[in-house]
């Protein structure tokens, strides 16, 4: 297990390449912290990958080139000021939860292939979004059974929060759940 202090950064040379793989945890995620932590050119692969919950302070996630593989839960985030992921990926990865207070969720130019009956990822009944939600030029591939965004009425704070700027679906899952679904 990694448990993230107060300067934590992971970087890898590149997510092709560089891989922090659980072999042994079922159930417990393989990465943990209540602070900021900063990633880079890593890829993941974990049972549970993640449980980040920044309660109480005034934390940031920004990671780059960071891969989900072969995760069937992404895990937990949770009261981070900003969630940003640029040229990230979710590879048979699925079940990926924001809850309590965050500022913005954004992704761009990321890439979102799901699990067998799954979602990919959702904004917890709890979790409240303050400013957006925003992915940018991305892909999800949701396949009959799969939702890709499972994002409930109410969870973001104005529905013009919520942006789906330039993305594309595909698969013949459920996109869209939750609010403005239209």
């Amino acid at each position: 297990r990694l448990v993230g202090g107060v300067n934590s950064v992971i970087i890898g040379g590149s997510s092709e390449n560089c891989r922090i793989k659980s072999t042994g945890l079922t159930g417990t995620p393989l990465i943990s912290s209540s602070y900021s932590i900063p990633m880079r050119g890593i890829t993941i692969e974990a049972d549970v990958a993640l449980r980040l919950d920044a309660s109480g302070s005034n934390e940031a996630i920004d990671w780059f080139g960071v891969n989900f593989t072969n995760c069937p839960t992404v895990g937990l985030i949770k009261n981070y000021s900003n969630v940003i992921m640029t040229d990230c990926a979710f590879l048979e990865s699925a079940n990926c939860t924001f809850d309590g207070t965050i500022g913005t969720v954004g992704f761009f130019t990321c890439l979102f292939n799901g699990r067998s009956g799954q979602t990919i990822m959702s904004v917890s009944p709890t979790g409240s979004i303050t400013r957006r939600f925003r992915p940018v030029y991305s892909s999800f591939i949701a396949l009959s059974g799969e939702t890709a965004l499972n994002v409930p009425t109410g969870s973001i704070a104005n529905a013009e929060g919520y942006i789906l700027d330039t993305c594309n679906f595909s698969g013949g899952g459920t996109y869209l759940s939750g609010s403005n679904t239209g």
